[in-house]
């Protein structure tokens, strides 16, 4: 067991798991109740797609210019920015919602806008992890760790936001989650000892550096080709789950919640299993294996008309999704040299979060047109034969990871 959670040995990262569990289950919230609000205004899901794509777009815009400013300044100061900006965007939304001013063309701006805040704090977050651990040998732990805060806070936020939508309103969620940032800021404003060595490169020139690097490693450059498939075709069932909670099993927000916490359930597991990995080499051996439970879970989810077992499906597909992305990024974040570690994890995150709004956008117009259970069919199609070709790259490529690999260097 202490295997399984040996970075909370170290007193910063103690600090930002306890932080960043209490603000992620809040955004969790949110996100439930903003999709559902959604739905609830106007019924389709198309603009469920489109919410979350304009929530999300830019992180694939902006997201390379994030890497050069995590290279470049103190990481924490950053997170602390964005933790306030996302406190006020949070209590703003809450404010409106509640005295009854809130609209679709609202919502989408306030979508907008956390966007913006997003495009910066992930890809500093993925970055800031490495630096809170003393030893490089915790890094894949504290990766997995830190993914056990996001999917935990996916089990919290939709269980308690469901019941809060069906009793108060979607108001009290936005509400709630202004006030779970509190504990992000406080544990980030008691870290103390980082030392990051921050780039003295012009934007262009960082830019460019960030690129060449992952391109010139092959390895980054499948986990990233992963990374952003498993995003597209995968993550984007989320998009559809006020759809089937509400037309299919014919429920209301606590059905949309359990669907949500059932991934979530799944993603936790998934997250301490791939915390128990002792070494890099063995978390990468789950990855494609991970991509083929993702396929076959997603396709149950789609033939299913039975609530139970679509949970379940659910479920699986959060435990192999986590194994698939999770597992992805601690690879990258044990391999790449910490002169290029914000830059490259910019890059990791245009490929998952970045990646996942344009799989939204095009999953919510497929299913009006083709139909919702038809649209996740075919994605799960795409990511089995994506999950074979890479196999076929990777064959007798991967028999194990390097520790550490310069900038110069090329696989």
């Amino acid at each position: 067991m202490a295997d399984i959670v040996r970075a909370l040995g170290h007193r910063n990262y103690r600090l930002y798991f306890s932080g960043q569990l209490l603000s992620l289950a809040g955004t969790a919230m949110q996100q439930i109740a903003l999709s559902w609000l959604v739905f609830s205004l106007t019924g389709s899901t198309a603009m469920l797609g489109l919410i979350t794509f304009v929530g999300q777009i830019p992180s694939l815009v902006l997201a390379p210019f994030a890497g050069v400013l995590s290279d470049r300044f103190p990481r924490r100061s950053l997170l602390l920015w964005t933790q306030l900006l996302s406190t006020v965007h949070a209590a703003i939304l809450a404010g409106l919602t509640f005295t009854g001013q809130i609209n679709t063309p609202i919502l989408l701006t306030m979508a907008l806008a956390l966007g913006l805040i997003n495009s910066v704090d992930q890809p500093v977050r993925q970055s800031f992890v490495a630096e809170l651990v003393d030893d490089r040998a915790d890094i894949p732990n504290a990766v997995a760790l830190s993914s056990f805060t996001i999917h935990a806070a996916r089990f919290i936020g939709p269980s308690i936001g469901g019941f809060l939508i069906a009793g108060v309103g979607e108001a009290s969620c936005f509400a709630l989650n202004a006030l779970s940032f509190l504990g992000a800021i406080f544990a980030l404003a008691a870290m103390s000892g980082l030392h990051a060595a921050p780039a003295r490169k012009r934007t262009p020139g960082a830019l460019r550096e960030g690129f060449q690097y992952v391109i010139t490693h092959r390895e980054i450059r499948l986990l990233l080709a992963i990374v952003a498939t498993v995003s597209f075709f995968g993550s984007s069932y989320g998009a559809l789950l006020p759809y089937f909670a509400k037309e299919i099993y014919h429920g209301d927000a606590r059905s949309y919640g359990l669907l949500a916490t059932a991934g979530g359930v799944g993603a936790c597991l998934g997250t301490v299993f791939l915390a128990s990995r002792r070494s890099a080499q063995a978390i990468s051996r789950t990855v494609l294996k991970a991509m083929v439970l993702v396929s076959l879970a997603l396709a149950a989810f789609a033939l299913s008309h039975v609530f139970w077992v679509s949970m379940v499906a659910l479920a699986v597909m959060g435990f192999a999704s986590i194994n698939a992305v999770a597992a992805s990024s601690a690879v990258i974040q044990n391999t790449v040299h910490d002169g290029v570690r914000g830059r490259v994890m910019a890059i990791y995150t245009m490929a998952f979060f970045g990646v996942s709004p344009l799989g939204s956008l095009a999953t919510g117009y497929l299913a009006r047109v083709f139909g919702a259970s038809r649209t996740l069919l075919v994605s799960a199609a795409v990511i089995l034969c994506f999950a074979a070709v890479a196999q076929w790259v990777r064959r007798g490529q991967v028999s194990a990871v390097p520790t550490e690999v310069q900038p110069e260097a090329a696989i």
